[in-house]
């Protein structure tokens, strides 16, 4: 475990100290791919630090409950003084003046076991439901990392695709003026396609704006230098499935109560509270448990000291608030533990309901990836007949700047379908409780 944080911590330092290399006037560009996305996220991401360090306090709380069971040894040296009236065995008064001198050590034992009992029982099943909870804040955090490495994937796509429209939108320009110049062409099909050039260049402007941002918010995750760019190492935008696309929803409801850590979380913090209402019952019946045992010189003078030693053993009950009768106390450890099992239920809800939904996301996903590859590829052969009419004067600029408009908004489809269908993957594996991993 120490290992394996320790060379994050180092990959995380060679990507910001690569990362904030200067550039001169160029950008400072860092290509990132999601395996490195999902290392870094994973060792330097605040939410998850913070989960980490809330497993440890839980980890210190149960060592303290634990620690309940060990004896507490006072050594020292005890002074006593005694002036005038003290009244002897037999009854009289007596005016005596005294004292002595003990020095050794003393040992105190109390033994609260009803605490030291239910208490460390308590405390270990926290500190349980801690380390589940670290694992569903990792994954969260993880499943954002992805979602917003995509995002930021999907952006670039976009930057391309309209780029390439501008450019299509463009080269149909240069046709249409050449045959505006001889006489053959209308001046208005030259202006409607560069009114069209000028749009394609507009939505290039928004996608990199989207881009920009994208790759702030990852860098924010992944608590990188800002001032940096990250861009997609990927080239391309492809389709990801890591759960079969013929997986059942039941099944995959029934692995994610089994897995899911947030229901393991729950379910340990009912234990716990289960122990906290054993201890308001039961525990008041176990006695408070005291042994002293004292031993070293004692005498009236250091240079007088003579050997003496005290035992002492006590079993206490305490009657009222926090002890027996203490019927508030258990109607309270009852209330919590009913909130713990209703907790659990929610758990069991709130899974059910995230595995259904992002299955029902995978399945629409996979259906549109589907329908925008046919309508990719219908509206490419669209686009080829069109300018072949064009050219040859069968057809009119309108047709062709239709079908360029229609295959901007195909390709923008397809890139929106691929990223949705690979994000509801991810989310999918998430909900049926999986550690998150590059594919």
């Amino acid at each position: 475990m120490i290992r394996t944080r320790y060379c994050l911590l180092l990959l995380y330092t060679f990507v910001n100290t690569l990362a904030a290399q200067p550039l001169g006037d160029s950008l400072q560009l860092f290509p990132i791919d999601l395996s490195t996305v999902l290392k870094l996220a994973g060792a330097n991401n605040l939410e998850i630090q913070l989960a980490e360090q809330k497993v440890e306090a839980a980890h210190a709380q149960s060592l303290s409950a634990n620690e309940k069971y060990l004896p507490t040894f006072t050594p020292g040296i005890f002074y006593l003084q005694h002036n005038n009236r003290l009244q002897a065995t037999d009854g009289t008064f007596l005016f005596v003046n005294k004292h002595s001198i003990l020095g050794g050590v003393k040992g105190e034992v109390s033994w609260e076991l009803r605490d030291a009992i239910f208490q460390s029982l308590a405390a270990h099943q926290r500190s349980n439901a801690s380390e589940f909870a670290y694992e569903a804040t990792t994954n969260d955090m993880l499943l954002q990392a992805v979602n917003q490495y995509y995002d930021l994937l999907q952006a670039k796509q976009a930057e391309k695709v309209a780029e390439e429209s501008a450019t299509l939108f463009k080269e149909l320009g240069k046709e249409i003026e050449h045959k505006v110049n001889v006489g053959l062409g209308s001046p208005s099909d030259l202006y409607l396609v560069r009114a069209e050039e000028a749009h394609a260049r507009v939505l290039f402007e928004q996608a990199r704006e989207q881009s920009d941002l994208a790759s702030l918010r990852l860098a924010q995750t992944l608590r990188l230098d800002p001032m940096v760019t990250l861009v997609p190492a990927d080239s391309q935008l492809v389709e990801v499935t890591i759960i079969p696309k013929d997986s059942s929803a039941r099944a995959l409801v029934e692995s994610a109560r089994s897995r899911r850590p947030e229901l393991l979380s729950s379910q340990s913090l009912l234990s716990a509270a289960t122990s906290e209402k054993n201890a308001a019952i039961w525990g008041p019946l176990i006695p408070l448990i005291k042994a002293t045992v004292a031993g070293g010189g004692f005498g009236p003078e250091f240079g007088d000291l003579k050997n003496s030693n005290d035992i002492g053993l006590a079993l206490q009950w305490s009657i009222g608030p926090g002890g027996l009768f203490d019927f508030g106390r258990g109607k309270f450890a009852s209330a919590l533990q009913r909130t713990s099992e209703l907790q659990v239920e929610k758990a069991h809800d709130q899974i059910t309901t995230d595995v259904l939904s992002a299955y029902t996301r995978v399945q629409t996903k996979s259906r549109q990836l589907v329908a925008t590859k046919q309508g990719l590829k219908d509206i490419q052969q669209a686009v080829k007949l069109a300018q072949e009419r064009q050219r040859t004067g069968i057809g009119i600029a309108l047709e062709v700047v239709q079908a360029l408009k229609t295959y901007y908004t195909a390709e923008k489809d397809y890139v929106e379908a691929v990223g949705g269908y690979n994000k509801a993957q991810y989310e999918l594996y998430r909900a049926i409780g999986v550690p998150i991993e590059a594919r």
